[in-house]
């Protein structure tokens, strides 16, 4: 499983390397467009959105990070579950944004685990990043305001994540 999450970052990572270039990767390229001006829906108070980062490997958590701080979103980031609700209790996400080592179920299993013991409410969403048992480009609701997403490239994460923001902007 792991082998999959560090093809995504590596994905993720040549996206970060062109922006930082000036030039654009293949997957860039399609989405290119997006890249320029891309700001990140609002949250309720008006600021940007807060996105607590659960990723048990650093080099994942960090690029993940880097990038989502590039559009203008505030990342707080933990390396566990425990981390992650001390942190959640701190800081009042946003959105949960989960990448785990584990089955897809026990991974949605600890982000449910997270907003629950971190006492936050149903309205914040666990957005699980899944690399194992989901078509290439995939996403479904899992219901609970739970998400499971498997993008192919950064493009497809940073889309789905402003259409969520956006629609939760207008639920609120």
């Amino acid at each position: 499983m792991l082998v999959n999450r560090l093809k995504l970052v590596n994905k993720f990572s040549s996206h970060l390397a062109a922006r930082y270039r000036g030039t654009a990767d293949e997957h860039s390229q399609e989405h290119s467009q997006q890249d320029t001006g891309y700001l990140p829906a609002k949250n309720k108070e008006g600021d940007s959105p807060v996105i607590l980062l659960v990723d048990d490997v650093e080099e994942i958590r960090d690029c993940i990070k880097n990038l989502l701080e590039q559009d203008g979103y505030h990342i707080e980031v933990a390396r566990d579950e425990e981390c992650a609700v001390e942190n959640a209790r701190r800081n009042h996400p946003d959105l949960l944004l989960v990448c785990i080592e584990g089955l897809t179920d026990d991974i949605v299993a600890a982000g449910l685990r997270i907003r629950i013991r971190a006492e936050l409410s149903g309205d914040v969403a666990v957005v699980v990043l899944c690399c194992e048992t989901m078509n290439e480009g995939g996403k479904i609701s899992v219901g609970d305001n739970v998400y499971v997403i498997c993008p192919d490239n950064f493009n497809q994460l940073r889309r789905f994540l402003n259409r969520l923001q956006s629609r939760l902007a207008l639920i609120a």
